[in-house]
C-alpha cells in the first residue's frame, strides 16, 4: 500500500508546477512540507462523515 501511494507521490510531483522538495514524508503537501495535524484532522473528518461514520479523535 505504502508503495503504491509512493508511486502516486511521484506521479503528482511530475505532473505539478509547483516545486517539491523531497524530504521522505509519507504524508505531505504540493511542496513536500509535512501535512499540519490540524490539517489532516479536518480532512479526516470530512471522509468520516462522508462515509456515514462516527467522529472520532485522531489522537489525544
Amino acid at each position: 500500500m505504502l508503495i503504491t501511494w509512493r508511486a502516486e507521490q511521484r506521479r503528482r510531483r511530475l505532473a505539478s508546477a509547483s516545486p517539491f522538495e523531497d524530504r521522505g514524508f509519507v504524508f505531505a503537501d504540493e511542496e513536500g512540507k509535512p501535512l499540519s495535524p490540524d490539517s489532516l484532522s479536518r480532512g479526516f473528518k470530512v471522509m468520516a462523515r462522508e462515509a456515514g461514520l462516527p467522529a472520532i479523535r485522531l489522537a489525544e
